[in-house]
């Protein structure tokens, strides 16, 4: 990729928006993470975990560690250094906040080759803070594959999930399995629309409890 490329944001591969993986159990999401981090480092090189929230990169880092190295990039220069990086015997993942990615680049990005992997832990209420992924995703000279991973139990899902259609597909489901469906996916979306509308700023916020706490005081599930 040529200087202006880089500076103007080229396209040189674009990336792929999986559907969302909608877990029963916040428990079963984090060891489901891990097991994607582990399967996609072995498949073509560290994975990419990131999260929205600082609260759950402290609760998703021991997940990962038990499964693999972990690094945490705290800063865009941290990251460019750690990933991508070259397939190597030992499986490793690069944990990041989503506000990393929106820290300008110190330099081009390297040519990775194959695709690699951009697990996501959690969706914000507000969709344009998602889309500060996919934007990321869109600078880098390889392809990526982009999945979004969350829980019933998520406070986002709770907002426009009833506790009784909540209930049934906890008992209903196989605690360690993960529904995929694109009409999931297209109900966060309409819920964070939603959201948009009626929440009173966007303040940083140390977990998505107090996210909802400080911007959406009237906002509840539908029952």
């Amino acid at each position: 990729m040529g200087f202006f490329d880089w500076l103007f944001g080229r396209i040189e591969h674009p990336y792929t928006e999986l559907p969302d993986l909608l877990w029963c159990h916040a428990q079963a999401k984090w060891q489901g993470l891990a097991r994607q981090a582990l399967e996609a480092s072995r498949a073509g090189g560290p994975a990419l975990v990131v999260a929205h929230f600082s609260a759950t990169l402290e609760t998703l880092a021991p997940h990962l560690e038990a499964a693999m190295r972990t690094k945490v990039a705290e800063t865009r220069h941290a990251l460019e250094s750690l990933w991508p990086a070259a397939s190597s015997a030992e499986a490793m993942a690069v944990l990041v906040s989503a506000r990393v990615l929106s820290e300008s680049p110190r330099m081009p990005w390297a040519g990775a080759g194959q695709a690699r992997e951009i697990l996501v832990a959690e969706r914000h209420f507000l969709r344009e803070q998602d889309e500060r992924i996919p934007a990321f995703a869109a600078t880098l000279d390889f392809p990526t594959r982009i999945r979004f991973n969350l829980s019933l139990e998520d406070p986002l899902l709770r907002i426009f999930v009833s506790e009784k259609v909540l209930g049934y597909l906890q008992t209903s489901a196989k605690p360690e399995d993960a529904m995929e469906s694109g009409m999931v996916s297209k109900s966060i979306q309409k819920a964070q629309a939603r959201i948009a509308k009626r929440a009173s700023g966007n303040e940083e916020a140390a977990s998505a409890e107090e996210w909802a706490r400080k911007h959406l005081s009237g906002e509840s599930a539908a029952h």
